[in-house]
């Protein structure tokens, strides 16, 4: 399986992970992203031995999208303190299912927050949710707005405030908008690799230059089936907060040539 490299420096790596494909390795012993950068690193740089690659966040396994990968230590530990503080936005795309016309859907092209606690996982790893009635240790909050609808499915824009896992797949379940694919969580439907949710766009400080990056990437060719226009799929970061740190760091040197 050959990388979808979107952006490439020699301090980062950010990737197009195709769903189905594991992130990191597990029990299964099966390829995993870790494993398809670091061959890529050792050919395209004529690395010998194992090439460093840095794993700073994550996506579930049926998820498409973006994926940020380190190729220094230093940039790697950078990285994970910005995803830590919530500096980075991350704006995901979800195709779901329309189960009745009475379903409630967020307003077209305008952003509603959606808050809602988040039981801890069961035994086969689903969530469920409620109303949002206070007690922070499983609050979850996402921003979302409508960007098409087709009466049966519909195109939402997602943009999670916090990091519970399976937030998103949960939240628009409970709302009777279950992610086309996702038959954990209600969907009725099958969808090639994985479920419709395609994490779309990123946003965050370079780890050396300290320089805002911005990154999109449109959804597999498995999202053809829906009938959304592709000008849909873009996302436009002027409507963000921009909440990169822009503060000074007693600590920070832009080590330009580091490697590992």
């Amino acid at each position: 399986m050959k990388l979808n490299v979107v952006y490439e420096d020699n301090h980062l790596l950010v990737v197009n992970k195709p769903a189905g494909l594991l992130v990191q390795g597990d029990v299964t012993g099966e390829t995993h992203l870790l494993n398809l950068a670091e061959d890529y690193r050792k050919e395209r740089e004529a690395k010998p031995g194992k090439a460093f690659v840095g794993l700073v966040h994550r996506l579930d396994r049926p998820v498409s999208g973006l994926v940020i990968l380190a190729k220094t230590s230093k940039a790697a530990a950078r990285l994970s303190d910005q995803f830590r503080r919530r500096t980075v936005l991350k704006v995901y795309l979800a195709a779901v299912e329309v189960s009745s016309p009475r379903v409630p859907l967020p307003p077209i092209n305008q952003l509603s927050l959606w808050r809602d606690l988040l039981d801890r996982p069961g035994v086969s790893g689903e969530r469920n949710t409620r109303s949002f009635e206070g007690g922070k240790e499983q609050q979850c909050e996402t921003e979302c707005r409508l960007r098409e609808n087709s009466r049966t499915t519909a195109l939402l824009e997602l943009h999670p405030l916090t990091g519970r896992k399976h937030q998103l797949r949960a939240q628009t379940s409970m709302r009777g908008l279950p992610i086309v694919g996702d038959r954990r969580y209600g969907s009725s439907q099958h969808f090639a690799d994985g479920i419709a949710l395609h994490a779309a766009g990123l946003r965050f400080d370079h780890p050396t230059k300290r320089e805002p990056i911005e990154l999109q990437a449109h959804p597999p060719d498995s999202w053809k089936r829906f009938p959304f226009r592709r000008e849909s799929y873009r996302i436009d970061f002027g409507d963000y907060p921009d909440r990169t740190d822009k503060r000074p760091s007693a600590n920070f040197s832009p080590d330009q040539d580091e490697e590992d």
